[in-house]
């Protein structure tokens, strides 16, 4: 279980760095080799899928930063009395702002990683989103017009867990996979910074 536990968040944990990074690093960061090493490394076996699709898209605008980000204490703005007294040391956002893009980055990211590689919702087998906000899961899952099932979520029991949402996700509902199915898995950070990861899963759930 616990190498199956590690293989789970390392999947995850991609998809997030991708939607961390800046997009002219993710070619590098993906290559194909990489991956395999690091999934042979932490698992001891190549739960995933490598002969099989793996691919992903990413972006990022620097513009747009102002709209969620923590106002102090890293190396522009660093800890002072003032930025205590003016409580510059918590996340901050422009709920409106970050709402819109991360519906629509999230939404073309995955729309163009399931185009790369010929896939629909009629085709893939489950959409695991960043689960940061239930409206904005749902405002995606409308718009590319996703049949409920396949649509994986557990904000409601656990709220927004940040960037362990996608592990937890897929922990949850390992037990519906199998061999073969094909899951999209998109996320929204600051930044702003997404991206999409399409891959096949590798094993049937015990």
């Amino acid at each position: 279980m616990k190498k199956r536990f590690f293989s789970l968040a390392f999947i995850a944990a991609l998809l997030l760095v991708s939607a961390n990074s800046q997009a002219q690093s993710l070619k590098d960061l993906f290559n194909k080799e990489n991956v395999e090493k690091v999934v042979s490394a932490v698992t001891g076996k190549n739960t995933v899928d490598m002969t099989g699709t793996w691919s992903y898209t990413g972006a990022a605008i620097e513009f747009e930063s102002d709209n969620l980000l923590m106002k102090a204490g890293g190396a522009v703005h660093p800890a002072s009395h003032e930025t205590v007294d003016h409580d510059e040391h918590f996340v901050y956002q422009e709920g409106r702002a970050v709402y819109k893009h991360a519906v629509t980055d999230m939404l073309t990211s995955s729309e163009s990683v399931m185009a790369r590689n010929g896939l629909s919702v009629d085709t893939i087998d489950y959409f695991i989103p960043h689960q940061a906000n239930l409206r904005i899961i749902e405002a995606i899952a409308d718009r590319i017009k996703l049949p409920e099932e396949k649509l994986l979520v557990n904000i409601q029991k656990y709220g927004n867990t940040s960037a362990s949402s996608i592990p937890l996700c897929m922990a949850e509902f390992e037990h519906k996979f199998k061999k073969g199915d094909k899951l999209v898995l998109t996320a929204f950070g600051a930044g702003f910074t997404w991206g999409a990861l399409y891959l096949v899963w590798g094993y049937d759930a015990k």
